[in-house]
């Protein structure tokens, strides 16, 4: 959390220590959030549709399942869910990804962006001590 604010989120919260109404009632005076950026996905995706403001946006990076999205729908929400390697995996826009990733060399080459990973070790990588998950 304090790495999400560090990099510009105005709330940061622990799902787990507070209901959805209690975030929005104590972040917003029960008014939602105009964006909701979800990590989590699946049926996460029911909880940032409680949390976000009417015209609200919800961004998620992970849902492969199926969802009732009425309350979206009630409350004008823009839905934008996020899979960036989908134009990969169907062979398109295979230029295009590689110039992305040329600017993002750039970007990074020029000390711009900082790169965040996970110093832990995952099973498929025990035999190499110094591998680091991003």
């Amino acid at each position: 959390m304090a790495l999400a604010r560090e990099l510009g989120a105005d709330v940061a919260i622990n799902y787990r220590q507070k209901s959805v109404e209690e975030m929005v009632t104590e972040y917003t005076d029960g008014k939602g959030f105009d964006v909701v950026f979800d990590t989590v996905g699946d049926d996460n995706i029911q909880n940032a549709l409680k949390a976000v403001a009417i015209n609200g946006k919800v961004v998620s990076i992970l849902s492969l399942s199926s969802q009732d999205l009425t309350l979206g729908f009630l409350k004008g929400v823009d839905i934008h869910l996020v899979f960036m390697l989908i134009p990969m995996l169907h062979g398109v826009g295979k230029v295009r990804h590689g110039e992305i990733l040329r600017e993002l060399a750039e970007i990074v080459d020029a000390g711009k962006i900082r790169p965040l990973y996970r110093s832990e070790i995952f099973p498929i990588f025990r035999s190499c001590s110094s591998t680091r998950i991003f």
